[in-house]
């Protein structure tokens, strides 16, 4: 998957007068138009629906914001897997969080009661 931040390739819009699409299109395969809903950053979105245009998918889903939770949460519990996972100790069945571990230092805020973490620390 590749993603693009559109705002400077002003997608499916003419720049100077000259049409981008066609090399656009080359490009991509996919647009997904996040603001179909209050007009749009596309030409030919639709909200609602998927269209092609020179090739291209333009995915104009009505409200994407309620699309995304589930991704969003499925990408935190995998960062959290990972994380445990790289500190899991086999044999004592349980997370290892070494003190002198850069990651450790930067995801414990209290230990024992008191607060540890520098940034919170003042």
């Amino acid at each position: 998957m590749r993603l693009l931040h559109t705002s400077d390739w002003h997608l499916g819009r003419s720049f100077h007068g000259a049409s981008l699409l066609d090399e656009q299109a080359e490009a991509l395969d996919r647009i997904v138009d996040l603001a179909v809903d209050s007009g749009g950053n596309v030409e030919g979105a639709v909200a609602g629906e998927i269209v092609e245009r020179h090739g291209v998918k333009i995915i104009g889903h009505k409200n994407p914001a309620s699309r995304l939770a589930p991704d969003a949460s499925a990408l935190y519990s995998r960062n959290l897997f990972n994380m445990i996972n790289a500190f899991w100790d086999k044999e004592a069945k349980a997370a290892v969080w070494p003190a002198d571990d850069d990651i450790v230092k930067g995801i414990k805020l209290t230990e024992g009661g008191a607060v540890v973490h520098e940034r919170l620390l003042g």
